[in-house]
């Protein structure tokens, strides 16, 4: 219950994560494997899902990517236009399998224009079918998944789910009695 103020007025409270009731900011926080919440949608992924998020871009862009091709080479003509609007299929399929498994949209872009690029462009200039551009595009995207998963196995392995970067404390830096070039201690 929200206390009043001497004029009826409610007082706003802020909720247990920290927001002030009737901002625009997520009401709810998710956690990590470590407890600590999560910075960034790419951090609560887990391996399974992003093996599963690699699949699922691959097949939607060996499939989709494949028919617009197939669809605007009917004249047998593929022009720059054309190549244009059939790019816009790895950013459709980057923002939606980006949502649906909450990896975030960087690691799904990546993955798509990379799976794209490798294998699809490849199979599609040796004059490959759609069913063959898709079994392509579903191998692709599990292969460029594969740095984000190995990624994640080295920090739950060897990061501890501390900080890295340069705000982190490294460990047994303390300089204290340490003769500087000057041979002042510090």
């Amino acid at each position: 219950m929200q206390a009043r103020h001497d004029d009826g007025s409610l007082q706003r409270r802020p909720t247990r994560h920290g927001v002030w009731p009737g901002t625009w900011k997520a009401q709810s926080m998710v956690m990590t494997d470590d407890g600590d919440p999560a910075t960034e949608p790419g951090a609560r992924a887990g391996i399974s899902r992003l093996l599963q998020a690699g699949l699922v871009i691959g097949l939607s862009i060996g499939l989709g990517w494949s028919s617009v091709v197939e669809m605007f080479s009917g004249d047998n003509e593929f022009d720059l236009t054309e190549l244009w609007i059939s790019l816009s299929v790895p950013v459709v399929v980057a923002l939606v399998v980006g949502r649906v498994f909450r990896t975030g949209i960087g690691f799904a872009a990546t993955v798509a224009f990379l799976t794209l690029l490798i294998p699809l462009l490849g199979i599609g200039m040796g004059g490959a079918n759609i069913l063959q551009m898709t079994i392509g595009g579903s191998i692709g995207g599990v292969f460029w998944s594969l740095p984000f998963v190995a990624w994640r196995l080295a920090m739950k392995r060897w990061g501890g789910g501390k900080p890295i970067g340069r705000d982190a404390e490294l460990a047994g830096t303390s300089f204290e009695g340490v003769e500087s070039s000057a041979g002042d201690l510090s």
